[in-house]
């Protein structure tokens, strides 16, 4: 049995799509838990809205790191577009379905700084040879 060597940097990527993913799946189990109560309060999109995007986002979130873990040919393209699509899904339900917030500006910022930080893991040279480079 052959030892895996995972870089530090792959590592972390996977750590953060596992950790979104676990989110998600928490957004769906929450909306299973109160369903009746957000049914009563009715937000936009409402109780199966929540449930539906959450597990969607979760179950891909553990497929790509599943794909990251198994260091699958496709797994770095798959990061990559998860966590944009992702971010896309998050500004659009934020903006659009959401109730507005005082704080848009703050989260910007925070985004920005998370997308910053995964664009240097995903295109280190670490992370992109070890899932692009000879096997």
């Amino acid at each position: 049995m052959t030892k895996r060597f995972f870089p530090k940097a792959a590592q972390l990527l996977i750590a953060l799509v596992l950790l979104q993913a676990a989110w998600y799946l928490l957004r769906a189990g929450m909306a299973l838990r109160f369903w009746e109560t957000l049914n009563q309060y009715q937000p936009r999109g409402g109780a199966l809205y929540l449930f539906i995007s959450g597990a969607a986002w979760g179950v891909a979130g553990v497929f790509t790191g599943a794909a990251l873990w198994l260091r699958k040919a496709w797994a770095w393209g798959a990061a990559t577009g998860y966590f944009l699509a992702a971010e896309l899904w998050f500004w659009f339900d934020r903006l659009a379905l959401q109730q507005a917030h005082a704080n848009n500006l703050f989260v910007l910022v925070l985004h920005i700084s998370i997308l910053s930080l995964l664009a240097l893991l995903l295109f280190s040279p670490t992370v992109r040879n070890f899932y692009h480079g000879r096997r």
